[in-house]
């Protein structure tokens, strides 16, 4: 049950296998054994932290660094990053262009991005950045500007040349959240609020999108009341 080499002596290994004074490996069929299932647990490990369709990093990872981050306890920032209006080319060419067009975008995202940066696929067309070491704003905007900047240059795909740009929320660890999930949650809040203001630009969570977020909340409360009472008394009539 092995390959062997002729030798005169060998030393057997922890995995099963015996390495010769000159170097030669006798592989038995545990050892090939055990090779193969640690190249299929790190193949499963691969495919449950990783998005299929990009390569990137997927939520459940994101999360994993984002806790890493919060024990460090050094300062860090979120960013949370959308496709404007990417719905209408998925619709007009296809799901199979969206995909190719999610692709780009992540090979770019990657690449104007620091090494010790994470950037995540969180679904659809959001993606979402852990920056590692940054305490200033000024920080902040040059990787924001960098990433816009490379996004909004034209795709081609196929025949056809397409723009897309991004709209991207960011909030700071310790200073707009010190919890993961609100850190992630106001980033979301910033980046809803440049979409709102124009797109195709980036936004820090401060007092302003605070407010515009309980107006939105409050806003949206009051027309689920006022379509609830239009049902009732309707039902009444």
């Amino acid at each position: 049950d092995a390959v062997c080499c002729s030798v005169s002596s060998a030393v057997r290994c922890a995995s099963g296998c015996s390495i010769t004074e000159h170097g030669c490996v006798i592989r038995s069929t545990s050892c090939a054994r055990d090779e193969s299932l640690e190249r299929a647990n790190a193949e499963l490990h691969h495919q449950a932290t990783h998005d299929a369709l990009t390569g990137l990093a997927n939520r459940t990872l994101f999360e994993e660094h984002l806790q890493q981050a919060l024990q460090d306890d050094a300062p860090f920032a979120v960013a949370l990053l959308d496709l404007d209006r990417f719905k209408i080319i998925n619709d007009s060419l296809g799901h199979g262009a969206g995909d190719l067009l999610l692709q780009l975008v992540a090979r770019r995202l990657q690449s104007s991005t620091r090494a010790d940066d994470l950037v995540a696929r969180s679904g659809g067309d959001e993606f979402l950045l852990l920056l590692s070491d940054v305490d200033t704003p000024a920080q902040i905007n040059a990787l924001a500007a960098r990433w816009a900047s490379a996004l909004s240059e034209p795709y081609r795909i196929g025949n056809t040349e397409l723009h897309v740009s991004p709209s991207i929320g960011i909030a700071r660890y310790p200073a707009d959240a010190t919890d993961g999930q609100e850190l992630v949650a106001r980033a979301d809040q910033a980046m809803y609020h440049a979409k709102q203001t124009g797109r195709n630009t980036y936004r820090f969570f401060d007092a302003e999108v605070s407010r515009f977020t309980r107006q939105r909340l409050a806003l949206s409360h009051e027309l689920r009341q006022a379509i609830s009472q239009s049902q009732i008394g309707r039902a009444h009539v």
